[in-house]
């Protein structure tokens, strides 16, 4: 989802619009969103965009109406754009041109710090307790249920090879739970584009995409029993680091058409990303218990693990309507259909364990997630002393099942343009929510849930020259 969902950063001008400019064009954002906008350059230029994000998260751990939320804030340079293109002169009375693209656009992405803490029911030995289920000791993970077993939080086996823990016969307890999760999230995407104009009419274009993420998250999760609850049970803690890295390819295809001069249709579509990703990942569980000689705490490492996988993102589906009033403003609106439950992974290994889980994770993506639409509405008024007003709003909808919920975004932007200098500022504003689980358990057992609500604030600078 972190690869599907991140709304597309690039220029200031897109910022300041909230908008793909999908209809109008003419901005270097048009070749991560539809590459036939690059025709109407009529100038060949250079653009440079830094920026900075400001993510604010709001938690709350569901279960006892004494639980406060937890507010966290953070904030990271971005780079969303560096950009070159080569426009092609025409001669006088030629109405056909070709403009090529190449540099790099990024995205607003999800890089957040966040805790919770509160009392609720349920317990993460419940989990490491269902995945050793029907399991010998020799045959049980390294990363969670292994490390349970080393640590007596998995007590012994009945004869039917279930596993016996503290928390069992003591589910009503609500125990402390307290959690902090900090993760550094980067997508960007580098593009070859080209697009030809033919007449005044026509234009059309292309890309070929070179998505690259990263992605680095470190979680520590604790339980206790401060009223001595649950015989034995004293307090839990577990850690989770891990560490992903990606490259992959996709493809974008557009066309923009002008049946008068004041209407503008732009259609384009997005192929699946197919993006190869390698990940590190280890775990650490300590557990604290009442033994006979007082407090006993057992601490375990896993092995660095080291898993490739190749995660295929779905398609996506975008229709632009444009029109430029007068010489002085233009209005965009894009709508962008995503079928979230054509995504999938694939994981390299022949292990079974392995290839168990790639079905699950396929089956859950197909179970928990729907088609979903996006719709963003921008213009800019320019004035005749060369500044620019921008502004737009958007709604999109969950990708969740069960979810109908639209989640707002805005803009508003300024640019100033003189000769063959520009500088464009832009501010954007995108708000969502979701449901977080620490831990993911099934069955009839009490859940550990968290609701989360985000404000993610990009503000952007970005510089440009025209280069002839």
């Amino acid at each position: 989802m972190r690869l599907s969902e991140s709304p597309l950063l690039g220029t200031s001008r897109s910022v300041g619009t909230n908008t793909g400019m999908g209809a109008i064009g003419g901005d270097f954002s048009s070749t991560s969103f539809n590459p036939a906008g690059l025709a109407q350059y009529s100038f060949s230029e250079f653009v440079l965009t830094p920026g900075i994000q400001f993510v604010k998260t709001n938690s709350l751990l569901i279960g006892n109406n004494l639980n406060q939320t937890a507010e966290d804030k953070k904030t990271r340079f971005i780079m969303p754009n560096i950009g070159l293109v080569f426009a092609s002169p025409r001669a006088e009375g030629q109405e056909n041109k070709f403009v090529f693209g190449l540099g790099y656009n990024s995205y607003q992405t999800s890089s957040r710090d966040f805790n919770f803490q509160g009392k609720s029911k349920g317990s993460i030995s419940e989990r490491f307790a269902a995945l050793a289920n029907g399991l010998a000791p020799n045959e049980l993970d390294n990363y969670e249920a292994g490390l349970a077993y080393d640590t007596y939080v998995l007590i012994d086996q009945n004869p039917d090879k279930s596993w016996n823990y503290d928390y069992q016969g003591y589910e009503g307890v609500e125990l402390s739970k307290e959690q902090i999760v900090s993760s550094r999230s980067r997508q960007s995407e580098f593009n070859i584009s080209g697009a030809v104009k033919s007449g005044k009419m026509f234009m059309a274009g292309a890309t070929i995409g070179i998505p690259v993420t990263n992605y680095t998250e470190e979680k520590n999760y604790y339980e206790s029993d401060p009223t001595d609850a649950v015989p034995y049970f004293e307090k839990i803690r577990f850690g989770d680091v891990k560490t992903s890295k990606g490259v992959g390819i996709n493809a974008k295809a557009g066309v923009i058409i002008r049946p008068i001069n004041a209407l503008s249709i732009g259609l384009a579509i997005h192929s699946p990303s197919l993006v190869a990703i390698k990940e590190d990942f280890s775990t650490r569980l300590a557990y604290s218990y009442l033994s006979t000689t007082g407090v006993a705490t057992l601490d375990t490492l896993s092995p660095e693990g080291t898993i490739d996988y190749t995660v295929f993102t779905p398609m996506k589906l975008i229709g632009s309507l444009g029109s430029i009033i007068g010489k002085h403003a233009f209005i965009n609106a894009d709508v962008t259909w995503v079928n979230y439950t054509s995504s999938r992974i694939k994981i390299k290994s022949s292990n079974a364990y392995d290839k168990e889980s790639e079905r699950i994770t396929n089956r859950e993506i197909k179970d928990n997630y729907k088609s979903a639409i996006q719709i963003n509405l921008g213009g800019e008024y320019a004035f005749n002393n060369g500044f620019r007003i921008r502004g737009g709003y958007g709604m999109a909808q969950s990708s969740l099942k069960g979810d109908d919920k639209f989640y707002p975004s805005f803009a508003v932007g300024a640019g100033y343009r003189k000769n063959k200098f520009f500088l464009d500022l832009g501010y954007r504003n995108v708000q969502s929510s979701r449901t977080y689980e620490p831990y993911i358990i099934s069955g009839n057992v009490n859940q550990t849930l968290v609701t989360q609500d985000f404000v993610n604030t990009a503000i952007t600078a970005t510089l440009g020259f025209k280069l002839y």
